[in-house]
């Protein structure tokens, strides 16, 4: 058997354990649906620090904490991420193997408080909302379609594997 024959990937994309590595493209989109729950922690982190500064107040109209319950999946995810390893207990596999459905959890939790919030009349959107929908469908699109990402979730160290 050849080397091509034995991985399905280039080498590059594996760990020293041989299971895939989480790709670029989804540790980028998880920072992207987690966005409301990391600018929450740090305007609050800098409010606390800065009192009276305007700087706070002014990037706080930015971030709505009602977003931050679409948050919630996809920040589960990235825990598992972080965590994934061969000592990793059985809730991170099990968050870990249904990444893909806590991905669309949260692009659907984001797109029904989004409707709730702003409605359907087109122009009650900016354009900064006409991008975040559009970085949305964009995340929900590769993750269904991506034949790496679904065996990036498939994938997990064995168990007391050094």
């Amino acid at each position: 058997m050849g080397e091509s024959e034995k991985f399905k990937y280039e080498y590059w994309r594996y760990d020293k354990h041989f299971v895939l590595k989480p790709p670029l493209a989804l540790k980028i989109s998880l920072v992207v649906l987690c966005k409301d729950l990391i600018l929450s922690l740090l305007l609050g982190a800098t409010n606390f620090k800065s009192r009276g500064s305007s700087l706070g107040s002014d990037a706080a109209d930015i971030v709505q904490p009602v977003f931050i319950i679409s948050a919630l999946p996809a920040a589960a995810l990235f825990l598992a991420m972080v965590a994934r390893g061969p000592d990793a207990g059985t809730v991170t596999r099990f968050v870990w193997r249904n990444g893909r459905i806590l991905i669309t959890l949260s692009v659907l939790t984001y797109l029904a408080l989004f409707l709730a919030s702003f409605g359907f009349e087109i122009r009650n959107y900016s354009v900064t909302h006409g991008f975040m929908l559009l970085a949305y469908a964009i995340i929900l699109t590769h993750c269904w379609r991506s034949i790496l990402l679904k065996d990036v979730f498939l994938e997990f160290h064995d168990k007391g594997t050094k």
